[in-house]
């Protein structure tokens, strides 16, 4: 594989890097630079893009039953490059709707269900399977299929 480096004014070039199946390439230089896939180098004035796919770093259990005069706050987070934006998908894949006075998806991409009255229970709702998604241009990841329970 041929490479082409430039970093703090040091220039490598050469056949030195590796790959294997995960499109790692370990560049030995004066100083260590480890470029893991999926990390690009571009040609040209030094620049170093560095993208990571998303990785969950929380989601929520796998049951989650709360009590109507609660309601529930399920957290979902990630991490990438470019940072990952979280979503909420039911069980069959398909997206999750803020419903006004019952479901609200939050910015921080955690899914709040309000606090309802018997007259406002929702089996497709408040008996559902639900899963986190974190994606960005990389990639993106899904998160366990949270059962929740609501009465």
């Amino acid at each position: 594989m041929r490479m082409r480096v430039e970093w703090n004014g040091v220039k490598w070039e050469g056949a030195r890097g590796k790959t294997n199946g995960d499109c790692q390439a370990r560049i030995f230089l004066p100083c260590s630079l480890h470029l893991s896939r999926p990390s690009v180098s571009t040609e040209g004035r030094g620049t170093l893009l560095d993208s990571q796919g998303p990785v969950l770093a929380s989601e929520p259990r796998s049951t989650v039953e709360f009590s109507n005069d609660t309601g529930a706050m399920l957290h979902c987070s990630a991490h990438g490059s470019p940072s990952p934006r979280v979503d909420w998908l039911m069980g069959d894949g398909s997206p999750v709707h803020p419903i006004p006075n019952i479901r609200e998806i939050l910015a921080n991409g955690s899914m709040y269900f309000l606090p309802f009255g018997a007259e406002s229970y929702r089996h497709d709702v408040h008996s559902a399977v639900y899963r986190c998604q974190a994606s960005n241009s990389v990639g993106r990841v899904l998160g366990r299929e949270v059962n929740v329970k609501a009465g």
